[in-house]
């Protein structure tokens, strides 16, 4: 009778079966051990019940009991589960897809945009590449402070030592906006003072050797050697890969033929 009962759940493809009372279970285990050597996914029939098996044995998702503060974490944005970036357990009808947050649940706000994975209807992208970073880890994790988690740039913490960058592998938020956040709209990707790191994933953000707004309208925007030093150490230069990235002769910068094509003007790239 049990091996008939688990035969029937391999030819319909019902995906598993449950144990009711394993109180019941002979001194050998019987019950439990066929239970759990059935080939559920050995004989698939898409005509029956449609479940589909997860690709992999092993757990590679964030749960209550690894810690209220990871728990439900998803993405690529979210803390490494045993250096993999974490997906949702597929066969969890809760919490199987990965919205663009970050975290795991159930509904079209999770299951249905353009960068949500639905790890139930589709187990195999949990295979996907990049499984793991493509490069080393230069950003905060989703479960880290407030001031760090989704910021990126000069004016943020270091990370062993480098500016935090974003995740170049991540659809959400591979660009840094100029006001040091991680996003993927054109205020992130495209502004003036943006990096783009999935075009660019090895770029590093180097010490700033200009005058900006932060530094007050006394030094702002001014640059070359007449100007105050940069922290007491750097020739003040203009801000490279900006609007603004020629130094006039004047000591200012600009763009335009006054501050990038004359004999003395600098650009800084």
């Amino acid at each position: 009778s049990l091996k008939y009962k688990v035969d029937y759940a391999v030819e319909k493809n019902v995906g598993g079966l449950m144990i009711w009372a394993v109180e019941l279970d002979d001194d050998n285990l019987s019950l439990l051990d066929t239970v759990a050597s059935a080939p559920l996914c050995t004989n698939t029939n898409p005509k029956d019940i449609k479940h589909k098996c997860s690709p992999i044995d092993e757990k590679r998702w964030w749960t209550s009991e690894d810690g209220d503060d990871v728990a439900g974490l998803c993405g690529k944005s979210a803390p490494l589960y045993k250096g993999y970036y974490p997906v949702c357990d597929p066969d969890d009808p809760g919490y199987s897809c990965c919205g663009p947050a970050g975290y795991c649940g159930t509904g079209s706000q999770y299951c249905d945009c353009p960068t949500c994975q639905d790890y139930a209807k589709y187990p195999e992208k949990i295979l996907a590449n990049p499984i793991k970073p493509s490069v080393p880890v230069t950003w905060y994790f989703l479960n880290d402070a407030e001031g760090k988690r989704g910021r990126c740039g000069r004016k943020i913490p270091k990370i062993n030592g480098v500016f935090p960058t974003c995740n170049p592998d991540d659809a959400n938020g591979h660009c840094c906006s100029n006001g040091g956040y991680c996003g993927s709209t054109n205020d992130h990707c495209t502004c003036n003072g943006c990096v783009n790191f999935k075009n660019n994933p090895n770029y590093r953000y180097g010490p700033k050797k200009w005058w900006d707004m932060s530094d007050g309208p006394d030094l702002q925007g001014k640059c070359g050697p007449k100007v105050p030093k940069v922290d007491g150490i750097y020739e003040a230069e203009c801000e490279p890969n900006t609007r603004f990235s020629c130094c006039s002769p004047n000591g200012y910068c600009g763009s335009g033929a006054d501050f990038c094509d004359c004999a003395k003007c600098r650009k800084f790239t």
